[in-house]
């Protein structure tokens, strides 16, 4: 284990004598020693001291308290407190902290030694309280010494944000250096008309590096009236000032399943709105023939407007229409339809099941050209008839979770 910090020695070499690490107050007296609180809650059964000027706590009870295990490696005489992927290690009588977590090891260099008393090692509170992802605050009028838990008090805040960004891919709830900020637009998409039955948003996991950095795993259930989803997301986050914001994300799982009563609301639609239902699917084939036959014009009018504006608003140096017309000239796109049914009808919203079979020709040889998959098509109504506004497969179920 020596060898391993070589590095880290020859690098930090700080020693951190008396400052900055160290609480510095006065002795406590004897009729009023010192009380210690972990998030609001009187840490039972650890007494801290102070050594010249610093508080330090007995490092059994201390990390006992807090749920770690605690081994000693009779070999090398190291003592260990491990817990949630970190591994806090030192001898006793020796003047250095080790820390180790999955990405990085450091080597904290004490100024003093290690103090052994009653057959019991102490440690500096500053320092270990940190390693253990606890800031520390010391009341000097009151005696006391807090240890308050990195990202304590922040549950609802930091899920209040996850579930706006699902809901909105807004750039608003990213950290400033985020690079997705250059391509997402601050657009209100209209509310959709699709009922939604239930919707969770699950914090599985969260790990708090600072009381400004934190790691977290969110799953997603969402189940509408024409589609049931699951997601699941790894984010990392900052603090900008004073607000959590986005500072990475990876969809790491998807699975989408449509209802078991999706059958019946088909045929309800059939029975009660046939004129309607079938306006749908007349409109949805004018944009799928446009498009097929690289009919710019066509193609555009039966195109959401809302879709159109959100992509020009995204992406501002390519227009939508010079996308597609791109889109156009240089592939051979097409896509054929089958077995198409409404199984949404709304005022100004329908939803499509069906099957699509997508090709192009002009891709080169050893590269897929065709598809076939079963999707959901989203329509929006305006301008006198139906547009299409968004296609989403339901073959794309995955799942990278490590």
């Amino acid at each position: 284990m020596i060898r391993k910090y070589v590095a880290i020695f020859m690098m930090v070499c700080v020693l951190l004598s008396a400052a900055p690490l160290a609480v510095q107050i006065q002795t406590a007296s004897a009729a009023q020693p010192l009380q210690m609180t972990v998030d609001g809650k009187k840490m039972a059964g650890v007494t801290p001291i102070l050594k010249s000027g610093a508080v330090y706590v007995p490092y059994r009870k201390f990390f006992e308290a807090l749920g770690y295990k605690i081994s000693t490696d009779p070999a090398t005489k190291y003592i260990s407190a491990e817990d949630y992927g970190t591994k806090i290690s030192f001898i006793a009588g020796g003047d250095t902290l080790y820390s180790d977590t999955a990405l990085s090891g450091t080597a904290y260099v004490l100024g003093d030694k290690i103090p052994v008393i009653n057959g019991q090692a102490y440690l500096p509170l500053r320092i270990v309280g940190q390693l253990s992802g606890y800031s520390v605050v010391y009341d000097k009028s009151r005696a006391t010494v807090a240890l308050k838990s990195y990202g304590f008090g922040q549950e609802s805040a930091i899920k209040e944000l996850v579930t706006r960004y699902y809901e909105t891919y807004s750039p608003r709830y990213l950290t400033s250096n985020n690079l997705k900020r250059g391509y997402l637009a601050d657009v209100e998409w209209p509310v959709s008309e699709i009922p939604v039955r239930d919707f969770q948003v699950n914090v599985d996991d969260i790990h708090f590096y600072s009381v400004t950095e934190a790691k977290l795993q969110v799953t997603y259930i969402k189940n509408s009236a024409v589609l049931s989803r699951e997601d699941v997301y790894d984010y990392g986050i900052h603090k900008e000032n004073g607000k959590w914001r986005i500072a990475t994300d990876e969809w790491i799982y998807n699975r989408m399943e449509l209802p078991a009563d999706i059958g019946q609301q088909a045929e309800a639609i059939k029975r009660h709105d046939p004129d309607k239902q079938k306006a749908v699917l007349t409109d949805l084939n004018i944009y799928f023939d446009a498009y097929n036959s690289e009919n710019f014009a066509l193609t555009k009018q039966y195109t959401d407007p809302e879709v159109i504006t959100h992509w020009n608003a995204a992406v501002g140096s390519v227009t939508w229409d010079d996308k597609q017309k791109g889109v156009f000239a240089n592939a051979d796109e097409r896509y054929l339809l089958s077995g198409g049914r409404v199984v949404y009808l709304g005022e100004k919203e329908a939803v499509v099941q069906a099957g699509i079979h997508w090709s192009d020709a002009t891709y080169g040889d050893g590269v897929d050209s065709e598809d076939d998959y079963e999707a959901l098509i989203i329509l929006k109504y305006n301008n006198g008839h139906w547009n299409y506004s968004e296609d989403i497969s339901l073959d794309q179920d995955f799942d990278d979770q490590s």
